[in-house]
């Protein structure tokens, strides 16, 4: 079976304090985020289990310390999805 993995964006974006980033999965499941600098080092990741219908998962300035441009990733099953988001102090 296809696993399809409905990413939005970060909202907001850019952002101060926290962020979120809201998808959609078709059933029950595990989600990984991974979020990295500009550079592609890594710095915060997340793995949950989320029921199936729209999701999200919060970003805060506590988890991410640096500003600039991130990119994040997030798998569910096989699907990998990738986007950009703006952290500003």
């Amino acid at each position: 079976p296809v696993e399809l993995l409905v990413a939005g964006s970060a909202s907001p974006n850019p952002w101060r304090s926290q962020s979120e980033i809201n998808f959609e999965i078709p059933h029950a499941g595990m989600v990984s985020l991974i979020v990295r600098g500009a550079s592609g080092r890594v710095l915060f990741t997340k793995k949950e289990y989320f029921s199936a219908g729209k999701q999200a998962f919060t970003v805060t300035n506590e988890d991410v310390k640096v500003s600039g441009l991130l990119l994040y990733e997030m798998t569910f099953g096989e699907q990998v999805v990738h986007k950009k988001m703006i952290r500003i102090e």
